[in-house]
This record gives structure tokens, C-alpha cells and sequence, in this order.
């Protein structure tokens, strides 16, 4: 990708696995955290309010605990395939994702969102209704 364009937003398995060599590299959380002092989420699971029955039964608290309660099966897969050290995987999954949306994390979330609005990237601010902010383990 990198060879075809100036610049790119890598997420994911590629983020974790690119050579960055000869590249300048941003951790956006990292520059987030340093700008506004709030933390950044990068992804949530969301649901449309016009979204159809057979979307709004899926139950996303026990698909969460399940991959939880899996997490060494998980790195028992994905090690081999992305060939980073497995201490490298447990800390990702264990430290660098968050299940739950924090006062800090919301707050990051509605500023990012009102600066969207500002620079006119998005028509409106709509709100977020969470069914939960946070799991229950």
C-alpha cells in the first residue's frame, strides 16, 4: 500500500505485522491521549436503530465474554499466522483493547465526534445511546 500512496491508516493484523522500516509511524491513540488528554477508541460494536430483528439478536456481551474466555486459543491460531512472539499477542489482547467505554474513553469519543462536526466531516452530531458501557465479567 505504502508503495502507491504517501501516507495510510494500517489497523488490525497488518498494523501489528508491517515492516516500518525506513517509514515515520504515529501511534494515534498515543497522539490522541497527548492532544486531549482523553483516551481514543478506534472501533465498537454498533447497532442501527433501523437495523433488522435477526441484527438486534445477536448478543454481543456473550460473544465478547466468549472471545475472552478463549483468549489463548486465539493466540494459539493467530501466533503462526502473524509470527509475532506470543508475549507480544497476550499483551495486545490483554492491555491494548478495552470491553467497556469509560468516562474517559466517552469523552474522547463525544470530542472527536464535536471536532467532526466543526471541520465539517460529518453533517451532525448524533448521539450515541449505549445498552451498556460496561461488560460484566
Amino acid at each position: 500500500m505504502l508503495r502507491e500512496t504517501d501516507a495510510a491508516l494500517i489497523i488490525g493484523d497488518p498494523g501489528m505485522t508491517f515492516s516500518r522500516e525506513g517509514l515515520r509511524v504515529w501511534d494515534m491513540a498515543g497522539l490522541w491521549r497527548e492532544h486531549t488528554g482523553l483516551g481514543f477508541v478506534f472501533a465498537m460494536w454498533m447497532i442501527g436503530p433501523n437495523a433488522s430483528a435477526e441484527a438486534r439478536a445477536i448478543d454481543f456481551l456473550a460473544a465478547c465474554r466468549e472471545g475472552l474466555a478463549r483468549t489463548e486459543e486465539i493466540i494459539d491460531f493467530y501466533q503462526p499466522l502473524l509470527g509475532l512472539p506470543r508475549e507480544d499477542l497476550q499483551k495486545y489482547l490483554g492491555e491494548n483493547l478495552s470491553f467497556s467505554i469509560d468516562d474517559e474513553l466517552r469523552a474522547g469519543l463525544d470530542l472527536y465526534y464535536e471536532l467532526a462536526y466543526k471541520h465539517k466531516l460529518i453533517p451532525t452530531v448524533k448521539p450515541l445511546n449505549f445498552l451498556s458501557r460496561t461488560i460484566v465479567f
